[in-house]
């Protein structure tokens, strides 16, 4: 029969089989904490990717009103430039209409009452310093 000797026997078998059983859990739990670590990564990588989609349409929202500001940047470039050609013409054309006042004002001081108001000259007359 067994007796006090199977008990001692057995001690040591016990122990490193509870030790190496215990290293073994240590071991799992170790590896599913890695597991759920990736498995939190996972989830929050599929939260800002939904973030992402959520956002798509306001990009694209973006993206093409971007291209209709840079449309409309090009054509105010054009219309800059179109002014800056016209400032000088409308410095003449106000000084023309300051020549041409000037011969209203001469032609009616002569007593052509009653006739009609001198007509505006032509550019090429205005400037020509013989026939004023």
């Amino acid at each position: 029969m067994a007796g006090d000797g199977d008990r001692v026997d057995r001690r040591p078998v016990i122990r490193g089989a509870l030790r190496a059983l215990d290293d073994e859990i240590l071991r799992d739990r170790s590896y599913a904490e890695r597991h759920v670590e990736v498995a939190y990564r996972c989830a929050d990588a599929l939260d800002h990717l939904e973030r992402v989609v959520r956002r798509l349409p306001r990009l694209e929202a973006y993206r093409a009103l971007s291209e209709r500001l840079l449309v409309v940047k090009q054509a105010n470039a054009s219309l800059q430039a179109t002014v800056e050609r016209l400032v000088p013409l409308e410095v003449e054309v106000v000084a023309l209409h300051a020549q041409n006042q000037l011969l209203v004002q001469l032609l009616d001081g002569r007593g052509l009452e009653g006739s009609a108001p001198a007509p505006m000259l032509p550019r090429l007359l205005a400037s020509d310093p013989g026939t004023a």
